[in-house]
């Protein structure tokens, strides 16, 4: 986050100078002895960004005893509990992360989450109801929820955004319906179309759009993050995805291999005594007897 100030006209920097200032300082900036209100308020041009690090300043211990009290709560009310959770959750997070100086602060209502929740199981459950009676409607809601999407997606934001405060100013969203459509439903269609190539670009798109239609106050941000990179990261990603899959088909196949070898010098070698001391033994029936319990403890049957 950063503070600009951008150069005012003469009338209002003399009128800002008289009021913050007050008389001494006006008297002082008429007859020189003091900085003009140019270089009080910086020359044009010479303004910079000043650049604040995030720091987090939790611990996995103070956050085990929230997730445990919440999860266990969840649990006995049937998920009920869970709005109240994800408002702990938000609030043990943003509380304890801060920026030059001031933490952040979640004041959403735990009562609106859950509302919210119980639209979606009540829509969960009347899906699979109609599938049950008339699986031709539940064709019908996914068509005329498929449009509700973008809209859905912006009132999450804007309401995630509403409710996040720093030093007491509120955040917000100012999506709209068709950039929404376009970012969530149009290039997810594409990318799978790809069969993934332009799965970076979707990314791109999504993390684009919610940056910049964030505002903080009247300040606006901007998403400038190059495509390459995105590239590069999942190019990352699917070298080390396929790379865990030939370790691991790799072991299976030893093992495997491991595995028929000891069955197989297991078997030639209980078979092979079994039939030299039948070739050598007056005493067959108790013999081919013992061979049976031989064979059947290593897994072969007994009619073998």
């Amino acid at each position: 986050l950063s503070a600009i100030r951008e150069p005012l006209p003469r009338e209002r920097r003399h009128s800002m100078s008289q009021q913050e200032a007050g008389h001494d300082t006006d008297q002082a900036l008429r007859s020189g002895s003091a900085a003009s209100p140019t270089t009080l308020l910086g020359a044009p041009g010479t303004a910079r960004p000043v650049a604040h690090d995030l720091r987090f300043e939790g611990s996995g211990h103070e956050y085990f005893k929230i997730w445990i009290v919440n999860l266990a709560l969840s649990i006995l009310t049937l998920g009920i509990f869970s709005a109240w959770a994800k408002v702990r959750n938000k609030r043990y997070f943003y509380g304890n992360t801060t920026l030059d100086g001031s933490a952040f602060d979640y004041t959403a209502n735990p009562v609106s989450i859950l509302k919210g929740r119980l639209f979606m199981v009540a829509y969960v459950v009347a899906y699979t109801a109609l599938g049950n009676i008339f699986p031709p409607g539940q064709v019908v809601m996914i068509a005329v929820t498929i449009p509700l999407v973008p809209w859905i997606i912006n009132r999450s934001l804007a309401f995630n955004h509403r409710y996040s405060a720093h030093r007491g100013l509120r955040f917000g969203f100012q999506g709209t319906y068709w950039g929404a459509f376009g970012t969530f439903i149009a290039w997810p269609v594409l990318a799978a179309i790809s069969v993934g190539l332009l799965a970076p670009v979707a990314a791109h798109r999504a993390k684009a759009y919610i940056v910049n239609n964030s505002r903080y106050g009247r300040c606006h941000f901007a998403y400038q993050a190059k495509l390459s990179k995105i590239y590069a990261a999942y190019a990352i990603a699917l070298l080390l995805g396929f790379g865990l899959m030939i370790v691991v088909a790799v072991g299976v196949a030893i093992a495997a291999g491991m595995q028929i070898l000891l069955g197989s010098n297991e078997t030639s070698g209980g078979t092979g005594s079994a039939i030299a001391a039948i070739a050598s033994s007056r005493e067959c029936p108790v013999i081919i007897k013992r061979i049976k319990v031989s064979l059947t403890l290593i897994g072969c049957p007994s009619s073998s």
